[in-house]
């Protein structure tokens, strides 16, 4: 068996030899010495390029230097074409680096093309897209198309299904409904302006505004009559809030103030939705209409409606058949300061409760505060044509609201709440009616600033530098009838400012005198009417009376009876106070007459006093 084993060592140490490593001596299987073969390719960080030792186990860097570099420009993609990024690129090895000296490498220099940006684009006919950036049409010219027209009190137009851009804008035929589009106004489009959203049309952006209007037009208005609607219940920080629909402002391109302003536009436009609350709910997209609670449910709308629009058709019949704008807001200045009071609470400050700051004080509660003496008058305008717009600001030290009207071609100031005096005379006066150029006591709020959002007010018509005047009488104006001089001194209403000093005996006054085809009632008889006339022997008062001034009847010495058709609700006024006189002795003609006669003392001086009916006639 050995001699087996030894021939096979030595053919062993043989076959060893033999290998072909001829410059390294192996120790153990480790390489002590070798010829160096450079890699074929560069090898290189953000300083130094280098070839390194391909044998295995050697971490030699051959050739090793620091990088040769040239700047290269970079190029800007488009939307088709690559870019290359700005880079310096070594000369040697071929790398490429974000600094002169190599620094961070670039494995690719190359930007892709960044694609097109589409824009739908629009005229009057059609839409395509395009690109924003390079203007290259990307879709041809499509018609607009839509099935149906949107109507409102302003005109129709379309929307187009595909692109949303309005189109197919116009006025409303003549008629009863428009041959264009059916539309036909019921109460709630006559009762809106549309002075809002003609100047929110103006504006930069102007389109974006309208649709924005448009779509809070077409939730409230479907949201007012449908009498088996109920608002949605949210909770907005602990608290419970009705909301009538949602509608997205960021989709138009608005900014949550221009939407809050547009919506604040909306309210002045339209005061028959008395249901809008003040109250703003949004989020970064949309805005919410939100509804008062206690006009959350239909059924409470729907008897709140009724209520409403059956007092409207009453204001607007004292209103028939006039035709002047004049004549119309005359009939609505005086008719609105009869029927109600200033709302105030029980320790004389304003109410707060919503109704009292809208249409429901003036036409269903017989108080307000002056957001609803406005409202009101700007809304019965609306219903008779009557261009006016809704004005904010400050007034005598307070918040204010009030209108300006078109009356003729110039516009006039009207602020019912101020004319509505209810410790003088009829109660109303006539300081602020068809009122020119500037108001001394009034501010106008800051318009046009979108940063105002729920205080927005629109830019306002520039006032007329003179006051109204026709050929027709007006409020102030005398006329002469017979013996008798007279005073328009309200709608319908005449003041007998004068008579003739011969007249003599019984006298009747007349309850209705008439003038340029028109018909006043005689509601007062003036200071000095009958002064010192000291022949009159009987007077008849008839019920239309309601104020007799002062020295109305001083001096008329013979005047012995004064019968007073109705002796009713009557009170005198004096520098002491005011007393109730009564219908007792009202109905005897001699102490009737005395009592017109009396005379008291104040400070020294004479005066008589001033009788004011409080109570309707009988």
């Amino acid at each position: 068996m050995k001699r087996k084993i030894l021939p096979l060592l030595l053919l062993a140490a043989t076959l060893f030899s033999g290998l072909g490593l001829s410059a390294c001596n192996v120790n153990f299987g480790k390489q002590s010495s070798h010829t160096h073969l450079a890699s074929a390719g560069w090898v290189s960080d953000g300083t130094y390029h280098w070839h390194e030792c391909t044998v295995r186990g050697c971490s030699e860097q051959l050739d090793k230097e620091e990088h040769t570099t040239e700047y290269a420009e970079g190029k800007t993609p488009s939307c088709t074409e690559e870019g290359i990024a700005e880079h310096w690129h070594c000369t040697v090895c071929g790398g490429d680096f974000t600094g002169e000296r190599g620094g961070v490498a670039i494995g690719d220099v190359t930007l892709p093309a960044e694609g097109h940006s589409p824009v739908t684009k629009s005229d009057d006919a059609t839409h395509w897209q395009e690109c924003e950036v390079c203007l290259v049409l990307l879709t041809e010219a499509q018609p607009h198309e839509a099935i149906s027209y949107h109507r409102n009190k302003s005109g129709h137009y379309k929307v187009c299904d595909e692109c949303g851009i309005v189109f197919d804008e116009g006025a409303h035929t003549e008629g009863e409904s428009c041959t264009v589009c059916g539309y036909d106004a019921n109460i709630a489009d006559r009762c809106a302006s549309d002075y809002g959203y003609g100047y929110l049309g103006t504006l930069a952006g102007g389109t974006a505004y309208q649709n924005f209007y448009r779509k809070l037009d077409e939730t409230a208005s479907a949201f007012h009559d449908d009498g088996t609607k109920s608002a949605s219940a949210v909770q907005v920080n602990g608290s419970t809030v009705y909301v009538a629909g949602e509608i997205g402002y960021d989709s138009l391109g608005l900014t949550l103030n221009q939407a809050i302003s547009v919506w604040a536009t909306y309210r002045y436009d339209h005061p028959l939705y008395y249901w809008i609350s003040g109250q703003v709910v949004y989020n970064s997209k949309n805005l919410s209409v939100c509804v008062e609670s206690d006009y959350r449910n239909g059924s409470e709308r729907k008897e709140q409606n009724d209520a409403v629009y059956a007092a409207i058709d009453g204001y607007l019949r004292e209103a028939e058949g006039e035709t002047s704008p004049y004549r119309i807001a005359f009939a609505f200045h005086d008719g609105i300061i009869g029927n109600i009071d200033y709302a105030r609470d029980d320790s004389g400050y304003p109410v707060s409760e919503s109704w009292a700051h809208g249409i429901l004080g003036v036409f269903t509660r017989g108080q307000a505060v002056c957001e609803g003496y406005a409202k009101a008058f700007s809304l019965l305008l609306n219903a008779c044509g009557v261009e006016n717009v809704y004005v904010s600001g400050t007034s005598k030290g307070e918040g204010h609201a009030w209108n300006i009207v078109k009356i003729g071609d110039g516009w006039y100031w009207y602020d019912l709440t101020w004319d509505d005096q209810p410790h003088i005379g009829k109660g109303v006066v006539y300081d602020y009616f068809c009122q020119p150029g500037d108001l001394a006591d009034h501010t106008v709020g800051e318009t046009g600033n979108f940063n105002s959002s729920a205080n927005f007010l629109y830019a306002l018509p520039t006032p007329a530098e003179e006051g109204y005047a026709t050929s027709s009488l007006e409020y102030g104006e005398e006329f002469t009838i017979g013996s008798f001089t007279y005073r328009v001194s309200g709608y319908g209403e005449a003041e007998l400012v004068s008579s003739d000093a011969a007249l003599a005996g019984e006298i009747t006054l007349s309850a209705v005198v008439s003038c340029e085809e028109r018909t006043y009632s005689l509601a007062e008889i003036g200071e000095n009417a009958f002064r010192n006339n000291g022949k009159i022997t009987k007077i008849f008062i008839p019920r239309t009376v309601a104020v007799i001034n002062n020295f109305a009847f001083y001096g008329c010495a013979l005047l012995t009876e004064a019968t007073f058709e109705d002796p009713h609700g009557w009170k005198r006024t004096s520098a002491d106070g005011t007393s109730a006189v009564s219908a007792d002795s009202l109905s005897l003609p001699a102490e009737a007459a005395a009592l017109l006669k009396e005379t008291y003392r104040s400070g020294g001086n004479l005066y008589q006093y001033v009788w004011v009916k409080t109570l309707p006639a009988a």
